[in-house]
């Protein structure tokens, strides 16, 4: 379980590293306000609808693992 988990990690670090740009735009309006505005740009779609079938695909086991996980945090919980 650990290994698909990192794997599935990866996976989706990787996704959203290369699906997606960020930006960030500053400037004053009319009234001399600081104004920050940020962007994120759709980069490459194919990559995003991949990402999205896996996801559909994988919500079970993903499912499984948060699960888990919270058992875990239940059981340190109960350690400390």
């Amino acid at each position: 379980m650990k290994i698909y988990k990192q794997l599935i990690s990866e996976f989706l670090d990787e996704a959203v590293a290369h699906s997606h740009s960020f930006s960030k735009k500053s400037f004053l309006d009319r009234r001399g306000r600081h104004r920050v505005y940020a962007i994120i740009n759709k980069i490459n779609e194919e990559l995003i609808e991949l990402t999205n079938e896996v996801l559909k695909a994988e919500q079970d086991n993903i499912s499984i693992l948060k699960k888990l996980d919270d058992i875990r945090g239940l059981i340190l919980d109960l350690f400390l």
